[in-house]
């Protein structure tokens, strides 16, 4: 009884860990996605990728929704150069997962925190909120 409960417990730590580890692979690869169409203007995959009740809150505090924010960077006035994603640490919760990172835009080093929610089974992001790192001293 007890090889059959620790192999029973083993079985059901790896299945989590595997699920765990996917949730965290397809997170990570929407927000390379998302940055890459940030950065080429491609309102098909922002559309995709941001839910209809998003909200975006920039570094500076700007809150925006999805429509206002796509609006922007389509039309150049945020304009993202460059984005290289340095760090993303996703806690899956069920349907909800939730990122913690560092990523840089442009010139600037950010801290964020974003919140995907799964919906009619595809990933969501519903929240987005940044922290604009100060410059490293020299």
């Amino acid at each position: 009884m007890k090889h059959f409960l620790l192999t029973f417990l083993l079985c059901f730590s790896v299945g989590l860990l595997m699920a765990q580890t996917k949730i965290e692979d397809e997170i990570t690869s929407l927000e390379n996605r998302r940055f890459d169409a940030q950065t080429n203007k491609k309102e098909a995959v922002l559309n995709e990728i941001y839910a209809d009740d998003a909200i975006y809150t920039h570094s500076s505090g700007l809150r925006e929704n999805k429509t206002d924010y796509i609006k922007h960077v389509l039309s150049g006035q945020w304009e993202y150069q460059k984005v290289t994603l340095e760090e993303l640490n996703v806690q899956p919760f069920g349907t909800t997962a939730i990122g913690t990172g560092r990523v840089k835009i442009n010139a600037n080093t950010l801290m964020y925190t974003v919140v995907y929610l799964k919906r009619k089974g595809k990933w969501q992001l519903v929240n987005w909120t940044s922290t604009k790192l100060p410059p490293p001293q020299n």
